[in-house]
């Protein structure tokens, strides 16, 4: 197992890769016209777009989330500062960069802009592409009073005007071939409510759902507990499934998770509902999720899952969990749980 997959509970785990992917400033360079609009191609003229926008409607913060990127987080910043905390943003802001640290001592830089837009957001959707989540592909998009921040000058430009009222965009100075691959290739600011950071990636695909409206299959996260995501379900990499055949029989047998993660007294409770693609391949999943429960009282690293329910409806399996919070905790904190 990878080893920044190894350490966390996994709703913390979810929230640290989330966020270290998200503000993690990288070095990946995108393949050379891997990210040229078709108007920059050589021998063809971009085409004449009419000044100023030509459209009012109010964007929401979840549609500027391309549908490629099948796995979308939300963070209820407000509510974690509220029930954890203010200083809350902080620690698991340091806690996920020791995740996405690739070794013992590395440094792993953040993009000012976003480290400050976080402080002041209420929530944060971060959209990756689950199958390599580290590759850098990805759209941050941070909703809150965020009036007065804007790009640093000596790093962006204004970008190319858009159709939508109130909406402006800040290309990255420099060729965009040629900028690392995880880097903010263009910032998209919705009036003083919504700043998103886009990769080299991913431009043209917010460029579009910005011109032509949100895609109906991204995802979109329900707007509960701290933490929630919505993820479209692929199957393992083939390397992955011949290490573990159990696992990828299960995950070629489902189609989308949604869920959330919820502070109660006693922990933090995780509801998921997870959709078969058959009713066969909900069924292989329920059982599996009982097998690890099961399993779960021989292992101390596993005995998060003890308090696991699962039930099935159909093609639906739905999964909840509690994780003490004495184990949350610690992993915020990057402290120890104590001893039972």
């Amino acid at each position: 197992m990878p080893r920044c997959l190894s350490r966390s509970p996994p709703p913390v785990r979810l929230v640290a890769i989330a966020i270290a992917v998200a503000t993690a400033v990288g070095c990946k360079e995108v393949p050379h016209g891997g990210v040229r609009t078709p108007e920059a191609r050589a021998g063809e003229l971009a085409p004449k777009r009419p000044a100023g926008p030509q459209v009012v409607r109010r964007v929401e913060a979840s549609e500027l989330l391309p549908a490629d990127l099948d796995l979308v987080v939300r963070l209820d910043l407000a509510r974690i500062r509220a029930q954890l905390g203010a200083e809350a943003i902080d620690r698991l802001l340091a806690r996920a960069l020791v995740e996405a640290a690739p070794g013992p001592g590395a440094v792993v830089e953040v993009d000012p802009l976003l480290a400050l837009a976080a402080r002041r957001a209420d929530t944060v959707f971060v959209a990756l592409r689950a199958e390599d989540p580290a590759s850098g592909d990805r759209v941050v998009v941070l909703e809150g009073k965020l009036a007065g921040l804007s790009p640093d000058p000596a790093r962006f430009h204004p970008g190319p005007p858009t159709i939508l009222d109130g909406v402006r965009s800040f290309d990255r100075l420099g060729a965009a071939d040629r900028a690392p691959r995880d880097a903010t290739a263009r910032v998209v600011a919705v009036g003083d409510r919504a700043i998103a950071f886009v990769s080299p990636v991913e431009v043209d695909s917010v460029e579009r759902v910005l011109r032509e409206g949100p895609d109906p299959r991204r995802g979109d996260p329900a707007a509960e507990g701290l933490v929630s995501v919505d993820l479209r379900v692929r199957r393992l990499g083939p390397a992955m499934e011949r290490r573990f055949p159990s696992l990828g029989a299960v995950v070629a047998g489902l189609d989308r998770v949604r869920g959330s993660a919820a502070l109660l007294d006693d922990g933090l409770r995780v509801d998921l509902d997870v959709v078969g693609a058959s009713e066969d391949g909900a069924e292989r999943l329920l059982r599996f999720a009982l097998a690890l429960r099961d399993g779960a009282a021989e292992s101390d690293r596993a005995k998060v899952l003890a308090s696991l329910a699962a039930e099935r409806t159909d093609k639906t399996v739905h999964l909840r969990w509690t994780l003490p919070a004495a184990t949350l905790l610690a992993a915020i904190g990057d402290r120890a749980p104590p001893a039972p």
